[in-house]
């Protein structure tokens, strides 16, 4: 840019002196223009207008310098009678008229003498904000700190948004805490310095209004160490903006004071752009309408509604495939964490594939299935076998034992509404927490992991081994729960039995499940799989058992269930005669009944568990009743 260009019209000789100190941008700083201006009068009007024209050609800092016409009326009409504020005894246009503290190298500054950005040059000349240039001609704002009239720190932002400061920080007040006495009925802080002087020149310069004097991390410091003048007004008003990272901060220094003392206003705007725009009394109403701050989670009764009481979708169970545990249960709901135990080899996987497959082919649910024994091609051939009444081992031994046709008809079942990790061999801890989010994020309203105990082995062991390290993880999935609303079916492994191993039918209480006691305490459901498997005459029957129902409480011996090595299926079986009859007087002894008179039990035959019923059942023509007292259809 030329001199011809940017030179003002009418030029004095004192303009052209200052014009030609603008153009030498390497030797141009704006504190020398003093000595060349003296104390001519008209050299200082010439300075002030040269200045207010260079702030419009060229100081629009990303709008920051935006220089609007000077109001007519800077004052703003307030009913509320104003504070008393001290004032300092030197504010004047110009820094050099400003005592400085000689310990530090400050940059000059000036007033501008147009609006900048909807604020009036009075407000700047009350709050001391200037704009200069640094030591490298770079056009900078400067929020200036002053101290019983002494300039004592510049907090300095650049056009790119980088900020510094220049002075002391060791006893650092709130931008704006020397215009106000200590005490009074509320003070509002913001985060940024035009943002208080946006709010103060909306309410005509009557109540305290401070920010933040420096970046976020200093302004926590400032904060604290200024907690007893912020704390000597009845209420504290925090002016932040909405976005994510300036309202955690929000949440930070309102946690310091004592409840009810804060008051958090919502600003749909930043505070500048609401003032440019003519909003003061939107300004006005968002601090008069400011809400008490409460800490995350706390909720006040009197804000509970009938309708936030009825969107608990909580307790909304889904039909199990066992119906003496369904019954208990009243289903298996999301946004609860369910284990599955059992001892080595008992059939805990199976279980839990039974489960997930009744989840998305019955209730059309999207569930997610982290396996980390086996790879995910396993696992989606396990929802393939379960819907095609095959056992697992005969179609990944064979995969010919069902026509493309038939695999493709299964496929379009079960295969939208799943999901698989394929882990790689990588058991990284972080990783697959994230994963598990991601799932739900995806819309999966179940999840099923397959083991707790080699998550754990891939995490970086905490001093306390193993048993913190299960602790942590089963907070983790607690929190999950909680943040996603997912439900999650978690198979863990058993310690060792005191008595008869569980392998050979022992009985398993919760004490038995391996690891810290948070998995008894942070689960909702625990189901326990009881089974003999050197059991000469039904070493495929297992005994459900229900350890632990947080909703509704019911406990104790559930199904018996058996494997059918034909379908590949674990499906209800009756149980046998004795048995039955020493569990005669449970709610379960009339279905007992039903089931053995239907299954052939009352003859002398053994039962059969693949007859009609178990077969169409299996098929998905047939459903078990949950009533216990119901008719069996056959």
């Amino acid at each position: 840019m030329s001199a011809a260009d940017i030179s003002p019209q009418g030029s004095t000789d004192v303009e052209e002196l200052i014009y030609s100190i603008e153009c030498a941008k390497d030797e141009y700083v704006l504190g020398n223009l003093e000595k060349h201006i003296g104390n001519s009068a008209a050299a200082r009007n010439a300075y002030d207008a040269r200045m207010a024209w260079f702030l419009e050609a060229d100081l629009e800092l990303n709008g920051a310098y935006s220089v609007d016409e000077p109001d007519e009326d800077e004052t703003t009409s307030n009913p509320v009678t104003p504070v008393a504020a001290p004032v300092p005894t030197k504010m004047t246009t110009t820094m050099t008229e400003v005592n400085m503290d000689s310990s530090f190298d400050f940059i000059p500054g000036q007033l501008p003498l147009a609006n900048v950005r909807g604020i009036t040059p009075a407000t700047f000349k009350h709050w001391s904000y200037m704009f200069g240039f640094d030591k490298f001609r770079n056009p900078v704002h400067l929020a200036q700190h002053l101290k019983d009239g002494q300039l004592v720190g510049q907090h300095v932002r650049q056009k790119d948004g980088r900020t510094s400061f220049l002075g002391s920080t060791a006893k650092l007040q709130m931008y704006g805490q020397w215009l106000w006495p200590a005490g009074g009925k509320k003070v509002v802080v913001t985060s940024s310095e035009l943002g208080a002087l946006s709010v103060s020149q909306a309410q005509g310069h009557k109540w305290p209004v401070v920010a933040l004097p420096t970046d976020q991390q200093g302004g926590l410091a400032a904060f604290r160490r200024n907690f007893e003048w912020l704390n000597s007004f009845e209420e504290v008003i925090l002016a932040f903006e909405s976005d994510e990272r300036e309202q955690a901060l929000a949440q930070q220094f309102a946690g310091l004071f004592r409840p009810g003392k804060v008051r958090l206003a919502k600003l749909t705007d930043s505070l500048t752009d609401m003032l440019q725009a003519g909003r003061t009394e939107e300004i006005k109403s968002a601090l008069w309408q400011a809400e008490v701050w409460r800490p995350g989670g706390i909720i006040e009764g009197s804000d509970i509604t009938i309708e936030w009481l009825e969107s608990d979708e909580g307790v909304v169970g889904y039909e199990l495939p066992y119906p003496r545990l369904n019954d208990a249960l009243r289903g298996l709901r999301a946004k609860e964490l369910t284990f599955l135990v059992a001892g080595s080899g008992i059939g805990k996987s199976t279980i839990a594939r039974e489960i997930g497959a009744h989840l998305v082919m019955r209730h059309g649910l999207k569930v997610a299935n982290v396996f980390l024994e086996e790879g995910p091609t396993k696992s989606a051939n396990a929802y393939m076998a379960i819907d095609c009444n095959v056992p697992l081992g005969e179609l990944r031994l064979n995969p010919k034992i069902l026509t493309r046709d038939q695999k493709l008809a299964s496929m379009a079942k079960w295969a939208p509404l799943t999901m698989f990790f394929n882990h790689f061999g990588s058991l990284d801890s972080a990783d697959l927490l994230a994963k598990l989010e991601y799932f739900a994020a995806a819309g999966c309203k179940f999840l099923i992991l397959d083991h707790i105990s080699i998550v754990v082995s891939g995490m970086a062991s905490s001093k306390e081994g193993e048993r913190k390290d299960i602790d942590i993880l089963v907070t983790a999935l607690r929190s999950l729960i909680e943040r996603t609303g997912m439900g999650i079916i978690c198979i863990s492994h058993l310690t060792k039995a005191d008595g008869t191993p569980h392998e050979e039918g022992g009985r398993i209480n919760l004490d038995d499940l391996r690891g810290s006691g948070s998995l008894k305490q942070l689960a909702d459901n625990v189901i326990a799989l009881e089974r003999n498997s050197q059991d000469e005459e039904a070493p495929n029957e297992a005994d459900i058992r229900l350890l632990k129902n947080r909703e509704w409480g019911d406990q104790g011996l559930m199904d018996r269930i058996s494997y059918n090595k034909e379908t590949g299926r674990l499906l209800p079986c009756p149980r046998k005669p004795k048995e039955a009859k020493e569990k005669d007087g449970s709610p379960f002894a009339a279905q007992d009944k039903l089931l053995r008179s239907k299954a052939g039990a009352t003859s002398k035959k053994k039962p059969d568990p693949t007859d009609l019923r178990m077969q169409q059942y299996a098929a998905g023509q047939q459903q078990l009743p949950v009533d216990p007292d119901a008719d069996i259809p056959f």
